[in-house]
């Protein structure tokens, strides 16, 4: 007489059944929690890189606003920091661009039209991710409008924005390699002088959550001999 095996499982079996199912799942858990993170920082950096990219056009802008209003002073006034500043048509000596860092703020003129301009940070010496946090309140960038400007208040938002003039280069064929120039207005013989300059400039943008998330974006503006 033939006898058949029980068709159920042994305890045994059932256990490992069970072990390989949790792996299974914890598996799956980590999967997915390492997707969630990754889509995270895909949405901070896309969004970083669109403020980065928006700090760089309000430059370009800022250059285009200062060409429009003084054509006959082009290259004495393309660099100002301030496009309405001191705005009775000589603007030689107003702040230019120059290598340093600022902050992009938005001004309201007397007939309520708005405008952009740069606002030096003082006395900021930024070495690393920490010199960062300790001025954030300063560099701190909300909703004003259309664009994003700086806080005109304390807010609880992590991410920051900073414009960094790197140089301005001019492109003098008669120095080797040109010349690097350090100017504070348009009054400077260099400076003001039609001779094809090149501004070199970037965008660092930094959201604060649990770590740091750094974006930098670089361009240049360049003139052209008259």
């Amino acid at each position: 007489m033939n006898t058949t095996s029980p068709k159920w499982f042994t305890i045994m079996e059932i256990l490992v059944t069970i072990s390989i199912l949790a792996i299974a799942f914890a598996w799956i858990f980590v999967v997915l929690e390492n997707s969630s993170w990754l889509i995270a920082q895909s949405k901070i950096k896309t969004q970083n890189i669109n403020i980065s990219r928006e700090g760089i056009e309000i430059i370009h802008n800022i250059r285009d606003t200062n060409w429009t209003r003084r054509s006959a002073q082009k290259e004495e006034c393309r660099l100002k920091i301030d496009p309405l500043a001191d705005d009775d048509g000589i603007c030689s000596n107003d702040a230019w661009m120059k290598s340093w860092r600022y902050t992009i703020i938005q001004e309201t003129t007397s007939n309520n039209q708005e405008y952009f301009a740069l606002q030096r940070l003082s006395g900021v010496d930024i070495k690393n991710i920490d010199d960062i946090v300790t001025i954030a309140e300063n560099i701190q960038i909300c909703n004003q409008g259309a664009l994003l400007t700086n806080c005109d208040r304390d807010h609880s938002n992590t991410t920051l924005r900073i414009i960094q003039i790197k140089w301005l280069y001019e492109k003098n064929t008669n120095i080797a390699g040109g010349e690097l120039l350090d100017c504070d207005n348009g009054e400077d013989v260099l400076c003001g002088w039609p001779n094809p300059k090149e501004l070199v400039f970037c965008a660092h943008t930094y959201n604060i959550k649990e770590d740091i998330t750094q974006t930098t974006l670089c361009s240049a503006i360049t003139n052209f001999a008259k």
